[in-house]
């Protein structure tokens, strides 16, 4: 329910900035501002393709720990067995000001092969981690010049964001009798920490944009969470209204949860590639 109202809000936005005032190009250190300087509302929305390798560590209740560990996958990997990872990103701009929206998804697993405890038999581990993170936000510009010659902003922003991890680690034995699920845990858990970051960009030839972002998160709310992220993106304008972005993000999160729980504690670092088709009105 709560992604659902993020996402009807984030609609809201969109629609709202089709009545709005007309501001400069897609990609320009002026955006949310008129030619006449005058503070107008422009908005960005850019969803992504996004191909990371992902690392998961679990602690158990017991203690023991077990890791996911995947390499970037290719594309066709990704068309048989959907694992991957989606991110979308929304800016609204009023001259200083500005309101941001930043999505993630990501779905991961692993089958590890466990050494046979008897002749005969073997035992199969399958891991599962998923990522969802909604985080709205409010941001300010603190600097819009020029370094050296090339025009430059940099902008100040904080939210909160919500975060939903679901893990599974389901433990199989294949022998003479046939298939038998040794072991079966599951655990989700949904919560709400704050963030803060920096957003500078370099503006190198009309119609480019060179972006570089740094966020960390949670500062060890709601049971010791933490979590940063960072990316870098080039952005290319084919017009007024559409914008094409290539670029690679990189995003952790640690949760931690009571010593009574099956799954103690989950790590998870997704880094890799990203490309992008945006649109500015």
């Amino acid at each position: 329910m709560t992604v659902r109202r993020f996402t009807v809000a984030a609609l809201g936005i969109c629609l709202s900035g089709l009545t709005s005032a007309p501001a400069q190009a897609a990609v320009s250190p002026k955006d949310g501002y008129a030619v006449d300087g005058a503070p107008v509302l422009h908005f960005d929305v850019v969803p992504y393709l996004w191909l990371p390798a992902t690392d998961a560590e679990f602690v158990l209740g017991n203690g023991a720990q077990v890791d996911i560990d995947n390499g970037v996958p290719s594309i066709s990997s990704l068309l048989h067995v959907l694992k991957g990872a989606f991110l979308g990103a929304g800016v609204a701009r009023y001259g200083h000001w500005s309101g941001v929206l930043d999505i993630q998804f990501i779905d991961a697993a692993e089958n590890k092969g466990l050494p046979a405890l008897l002749p005969g038999v073997t035992r199969n581990l399958k891991m599962d981690v998923s990522y969802v993170r909604v985080a709205p936000g409010v941001g300010y510009q603190i600097y819009n010049g020029s370094m050296g010659t090339t025009p430059t902003t940099l902008d100040g922003r904080i939210g909160f964001s919500w975060l939903q991890l679901d893990e599974s680690l389901k433990l199989d034995q294949m022998g003479p009798a046939g298939n038998t699920r040794i072991s079966d845990i599951n655990h989700n858990s949904g919560f709400v920490q704050p963030w803060m970051g920096l957003t500078g960009a370099v503006y190198p030839w009309e119609n480019w944009r060179f972006q570089v972002e740094t966020m960390v998160e949670g500062f060890g709310v709601s049971g010791g969470s933490w979590g940063w992220g960072a990316s870098a993106l080039l952005t290319w304008a084919a017009n007024d209204w559409l914008n094409v972005s290539a670029g690679y993000r990189a995003l952790h999160t640690d949760r931690k949860e009571p010593s009574s729980a099956k799954i103690r504690s989950v790590d998870v670092t997704a880094y890799g590639p990203m490309v992008g088709v945006g649109f500015s009105f």
